[in-house]
């Protein structure tokens, strides 16, 4: 008879793949799992680096607008005074004129202090809108740092051995 060769156990997982050819799909299996870790890793970095970079262009917007503000308030206020100081010496000018130069000139300051409260606010709810985009971003990062800790496999339980036992003998052959 001949004798036919089994395969063993493994061989037939493979469904007829050779050794190699198992290597390297096991090795393609894991650079994949490698290229995506990274990925992850640089988009949670982009991610990061974003939330700085607008948060840093606020505070650089809120500094120019502060800046600006102060500007126009101080050319605001010498033309003010200059406006008022030609229309008190001005005697032929009726006193309506001047009660509306002054109503005018109080609007303008007041709408002028309107705009900085409101760009103000703008400039908080963006800081805090950032904010929250990077606490959200936080929990994120703590877990994937807790789960590269415990690099991804779970611990195994280790059982204590029960003491060895003596060893069985054999049954006695008693001859029949």
């Amino acid at each position: 008879m001949a004798t036919t060769k089994r395969k063993s156990p493994r061989t037939q997982k493979r469904t007829g793949l050779s050794e190699v050819e198992h290597r390297a799909e096991k090795a393609v299996s894991k650079a994949g799992k490698d290229a995506q870790k990274a990925m992850n890793k640089a988009t949670k970095q982009t991610r990061e680096r974003a939330a700085k970079l607008a948060k840093n262009v606020v505070e650089f917007e809120k500094t120019t607008f502060d800046g600006t503000a102060k500007l126009a308030g101080g050319l605001q206020e010498r033309s003010e005074k200059l406006l008022l100081q030609v229309i008190n010496q001005s005697e032929w000018l009726p006193k309506e004129v001047k009660k509306g130069v002054d109503e005018w000139v109080k609007m303008v300051r007041r709408a002028r202090a309107d705009f900085t409260k409101t760009m103000d606010r703008s400039f908080k709810l963006m800081n805090d809108l950032i904010e929250r985009m990077e606490a959200a971003e936080a929990p994120k990062k703590a877990r994937a740092h807790h789960a590269s800790s415990t690099s991804g496999k779970p611990k195994r339980k280790t059982r204590k051995r029960a003491p060895a036992k003596a060893k069985r003998r054999a049954p006695s052959r008693k001859a029949a």
